[in-house]
């Protein structure tokens, strides 16, 4: 079981985020909870996160959880 987040920041504030700080906020957290987390960081402007329609929340293995950062 893996979840993958992709997230949209805009300008210098993707260089601010921190990969695996945020992975670390959100592993072992429920999706909706993980998804609020990511979308209160700074210069977050879209976060989609991709998984089984089975798997409710974020992995604790660190390994298993993909964060994509996007700048626009």
């Amino acid at each position: 079981r893996e979840l993958s987040f992709n997230l949209v920041s805009s300008g210098r504030a993707a260089s601010n985020i921190e990969k695996n700080e945020v992975i670390l906020a959100v592993a072992g957290k429920k999706k909706s909870e993980a998804k609020a987390i990511i979308d209160n960081l700074d210069g977050v402007e879209s976060v989609r996160i991709s998984s089984p329609f089975w798997v409710r929340k974020v992995p604790k293995d660190f390994d298993k959880i993909e964060l994509k950062i996007k700048t626009e």
